[in-house]
């Protein structure tokens, strides 16, 4: 079954950590990232400081640019069809007041894993690259390689809570205080579009959703009832603002306070319930981490 969406109510997928991205792209934001990229390729020596950082890009090979690969893109604004950042846009209410359905993924940064080489061994040091040296021992305590089955399962944690959860869960406290906002978290670890050990990664849920390409992945029937449902809350939401109705359990508006979504799950994983979603990710540790 293929979901259509109408333009009455927002639905932010997985993977984004503001609520809003702007369309159009060529506007200063780009530019400042350009030159943000260029001074990254100009320490290396890769760029003289005579050229545009279009024309250091250019020449510049793929070994050049592989170190810089990582870097989020930047969100285009301060144009006409997106004036101001998002971000202040969205924590002071200048935006379309319209409910939202706004989520992640439980294990959203697994799909980065390859990127990181994670081990025991370096576990530390990938902390400390990402939040400092006199903060990581902060966030090895919290998560210890004891907690988990590997250094990949806790890396995965470590950066799912901290560049995604935890912004979403911010993006939703704002967006309570002015307009119905359901929260959610797919949390299927078996989904068929998930690699051996991944999870509920990046992108694993589409095809609970949607029809891919016209192609159908193979779901066990607990998968199925799943998508059924998650199927009937959308299209709910797409029609009304609100996705609850009937054969599926009840979904909670958040509030601007604890943040409490719906976990997504088969029956055999733990079916579909409330989490605080907040707690499960250490928002509040993050919160205080620079």
């Amino acid at each position: 079954m293929r979901v259509q969406l109408g333009r009455q109510q927002p639905i932010p997928r997985p993977g984004r950590r503001l609520p809003l991205v702007a369309p159009e792209r060529r506007t200063t934001e780009w530019r400042r990232g350009g030159c943000s990229l260029k001074s990254d390729l100009a320490k290396a020596g890769k760029c003289r400081s005579d050229e545009s950082a279009l024309a250091c890009v250019r020449k510049a090979s793929a070994a050049d640019l592989m170190p810089v690969s990582l870097a989020f893109t930047q969100l285009a604004y301060r144009s006409s069809v997106l004036p101001e950042s998002p971000a202040k846009a969205m924590a002071a209410g200048r935006f379309h007041r319209v409910p939202g359905l706004s989520g992640n993924n439980h294990d959203e940064a697994a799909s980065w894993l390859v990127a990181f080489n994670v081990s025991d061994e370096n576990y530390a040091r990938l902390i400390a690259d990402m939040v400092g040296l006199s903060q990581a021992a902060k966030v090895v305590r919290e998560y210890p390689l004891s907690a988990y089955d590997s250094a990949a399962e806790a890396w995965t944690a470590v950066t799912t809570d901290r560049i995604w959860s935890c912004t979403q869960v911010q993006n939703d406290r704002q967006a309570a205080r002015f307009v119905p906002t359901y929260a959610y978290e797919f949390a299927d670890k078996r989904s068929p579009l998930a690699s051996a050990g991944q999870g509920a990664a990046h992108a694993v849920e589409l095809p609970y959703l949607f029809s891919l390409g016209g192609y159908d992945f193979p779901l066990s029937e607990t998968q199925q009832t799943l998508s059924n449902q998650m199927v009937d809350y959308w299209t709910a939401f797409a029609r009304t603002g609100d996705p609850n109705g009937q054969g599926r359990p009840h979904w909670a508006a958040t509030g601007a306070g604890a943040v409490r979504g719906l976990s997504l799950a088969p029956s055999d994983q733990g079916g579909i319930k409330p989490v605080d979603l907040g707690v499960e990710h250490h928002c509040d540790f993050w919160a205080g981490i620079n």
